[in-house]
């Protein structure tokens, strides 16, 4: 038995906010799935041991989440998630 969520980039939202009200977004989809493969146990002990190459992987979601395209709400919601990490891990 599974799931499975159609334009999951739709439905990004900030603590219990609700979800910006933007159409979907091809390139935050994209984004979106390198991120949720960073969040798994293996990632996180690799960030725990500052690994140069997931801190490079994250930087480049943030260059490639530019707000000033796409779903600007939900880019800048899946940032400031990345920017977290960051500040947590290194």
């Amino acid at each position: 038995m599974g799931w499975s969520l159609s334009n999951p980039e739709r439905y990004i939202s900030e603590g219990f906010e609700p979800t910006p009200d933007e159409g979907p977004d091809s390139g935050l989809a994209s984004v979106l799935a390198r991120y949720l493969s960073l969040v798994d146990e293996a990632a996180a002990d690799r960030m725990l041991d500052e690994d140069p190459l997931v801190r490079e992987e994250l930087l480049r979601m943030v260059e490639d989440l530019d707000v000033k395209q796409g779903a600007a709400g939900r880019r800048s919601i899946l940032i400031n998630a990345i920017r977290e990490l960051l500040d947590f891990y290194y």
